[in-house]
């Protein structure tokens, strides 16, 4: 006789999970992987030993400023909206 279970019973059923065999794979392929991954270097440079929170102005050396050059951001977002105007005039006409 088989005794028949409780609704309840039938979802806290445990099953034995088998167990997967690792897959072996090669250093090599992880280091060719590793090399071609290329890491930026941190925005602002700035290095916390401690890593304590810092503010930003804290952060900044006195007399450490950047020259920003306006007039090519400026025509680099100007080149930016033409790109969008006809991307957006192409897709009119694609629909």
């Amino acid at each position: 006789m088989s005794r028949s279970l409780k609704p309840l019973e039938d979802y806290c059923k445990v099953e034995k999970r088998e167990k997967k065999e690792k897959e072996y794979k090669p250093k090599r392929v992880y280091r060719k992987v590793k090399n071609n991954i290329n890491i930026p270097p941190v925005i602002s440079r700035y290095k916390n030993p401690t890593s304590e929170l810092v503010p930003l102005e804290l952060r900044r050396k006195t007399g450490d400023t950047e020259i920003i050059n306006y007039k090519k951001f400026i025509d680099f977002n100007k080149c930016l909206d033409q790109i969008e105007e006809l991307c957006k005039k192409k897709n009119r006409e694609l629909e």
